[in-house]
């Protein structure tokens, strides 16, 4: 990464002297200054998993078919992954998508020597399939169990949760099998280096928070600690420089929770990776590590749609409609970071899906709920600022909250606008209010249309603009104002 930033920073650097000759704006002239060791994040890459036998389907496709996809996952023709997680099996065969174990069969007991086998069918072809990835550009395998064997957890089978014997908490009648799973995790990227393929990182866990139907295994952070405690030696001492990854958590707080139970053991200095995924609960924050962090699995589960390249404008609708969430602190998402084309595709369709909720915090109190100020929230209004013009105008759908709703009755927003083309749109505001003192009723009912009506005359003015120029940055706090009439009474 630093020796590709130094060339382009030479490049920079030439293209200036060139463009700028000697003595070009004197001694004023300007001064760029390129830090090469200043970074910013790393980028790791962007991967796939054809775990659960989908390495098998791709090898019994015939020849063309196959190339095709294969270099539409793996080249510049189509995805370019760079990143290839294999599912390291703990089933005792292989019927359906089951992946099965090298140790299929169970040992006279936890301290005898496992029954290994070899990979079963090239471990359902994933073996193929890495060699087929890394002569494409792949440059990072990463294995990973769902589960242990039956055999060495509590509930005695690969899946439906249950936990891995002799870790935090556990009794199990036939002892202690986390150095067994240990040697098995170890025999496994010992036959992928047999077939001249490097496993990188290896995980033990696969949302651990989680008791599936198929293979699974649970863990708290102690929990996964006290595995690592023993995983960790055990690869060293097998001279493996593979480093272990943690977690897979069905969510970011719930991966969350297990990293910071590691911590707290002491164990984070063993871990190469954190992994998390994005179901139970999207990426936000970052994790408290300074170890690489990658998102491994997320899907909307959306219905297939096989029409997504088809190409052209349905094809970018597809992946830009994503977008449409409400949004509580508004950003512009990392798509349209990656390059200018990108971003100038995205960002229209950005602010034209997104629901913007925009928040009145209130700047004074009154007498019961009778409140005297309510002002934009500073985010919001670093947002309004912060936006260009341009894209301004492409908002459609705005959502007005109070921070502390002061309606004694409040069941929905403050107001909701949607714009619609040419002069469409869709406007909701609050009904009476119905309370227990009919004279808080009159005063606050009063209040509320003439706040109404100016939010009426507003949406009037805005809708008459053109679709260019439908929305302004004054609008924004404009809408708000009028909004807030309701509680400039008392």
């Amino acid at each position: 990464m630093v020796a590709g930033l130094t060339a382009l920073s030479a490049a920079l650097l030439a293209a200036v002297v060139q463009a700028n000759p000697p003595g070009y704006g004197g001694s004023s002239g300007p001064t760029i200054k390129v830090d090469t060791n200043c970074k910013y994040q790393e980028y790791d890459g962007t991967g796939v998993s054809e775990a659960f036998q989908r390495g098998l389907v791709i090898h019994e496709l015939n020849a063309a078919a196959q190339n095709l996809v294969l270099d539409f996952l793996f080249t510049t023709k189509g995805a370019g992954m760079t990143i290839l997680r294999n599912g390291l099996g703990s089933a005792t065969s292989d019927p359906f998508d089951l992946m099965k174990s090298i140790a299929p069969v169970a040992p006279a007991s936890n301290s005898s020597a496992l029954n290994f086998i070899p990979l079963p069918r090239e471990d359902e072809y994933q073996v193929w399939l890495s060699h087929q990835a890394i002569s494409r550009g792949v440059n990072t395998i990463y294995a990973d169990a769902w589960s242990a064997d039956g055999y060495m957890k509590t509930n005695g089978t690969d899946s439906y949760g249950g936990y891995l014997c002799g870790v935090t908490g556990t009794s199990c009648a036939s002892g202690d099998w986390r150095q067994s799973y240990a040697n098995k995790i170890v025999k496994y990227i010992q036959d992928y280096a047999a077939n001249g393929i490097t496993v990188k990182y290896v995980g033990f866990l696969n949302e651990p928070d989680l008791n599936t139907t198929y293979a699974s295994m649970q863990s708290d952070g102690r929990q996964a600690a006290d595995f690592i405690e023993v995983l960790y030696p055990t690869l060293a001492k097998a001279g493996l420089k593979t480093q272990i990854a943690c977690c897979d958590g069905s969510g970011w707080q719930q991966n969350r929770e297990r990293l910071t139970g590691i911590q707290l053991a002491g164990d984070e200095n063993k871990l190469g990776l954190v992994t998390a995924h994005g179901y139970s609960d999207y990426p936000s924050y970052p994790f408290n590590t300074t170890k690489h962090v990658w998102q491994t699995e997320w899907s909307t589960f959306d219905p297939i749609n096989y029409a997504w390249y088809s190409g052209g404008n349905g094809f970018q609708n597809k992946i830009y409609a994503e977008f449409k969430m409400p949004l509580y602190a508004p950003s512009q998402p990392p798509l349209s970071h990656t390059c200018r084309q990108l971003r100038q595709e995205s960002l229209p369709m950005f602010y034209a899906t997104c629901e913007f909720e925009i928040r009145l915090r209130r700047t004074r109190i009154g007498p019961t709920y009778r409140m005297k100020r309510f002002m934009i929230s500073d985010e919001n209004a670093l947002f309004v600022h912060n936006t260009e013009p341009k894209y301004v105008a492409t908002v459609r759908h705005l959502l007005f909250t109070f921070e502390e709703d002061p309606r004694p009755l409040a069941d929905g927003p403050a107001c909701c606008l949607q714009l619609g083309e040419g002069g469409d749109y869709n406007l909701q505001l609050p009904g009476p209010e119905v309370s227990r003192d009919p004279s808080f009723d009159e005063l606050a009912n009063e209040a509320r249309s003439q706040a109404g009506a100016a939010v009426r005359r507003l949406v009037a003015r805005i809708v008459a603009r053109p679709e260019k120029d439908k929305l302004r940055r004054e609008d924004f706090f404009e809408l708000c104002e009028a909004i807030a009439l309701e509680f400039k009474f008392g």
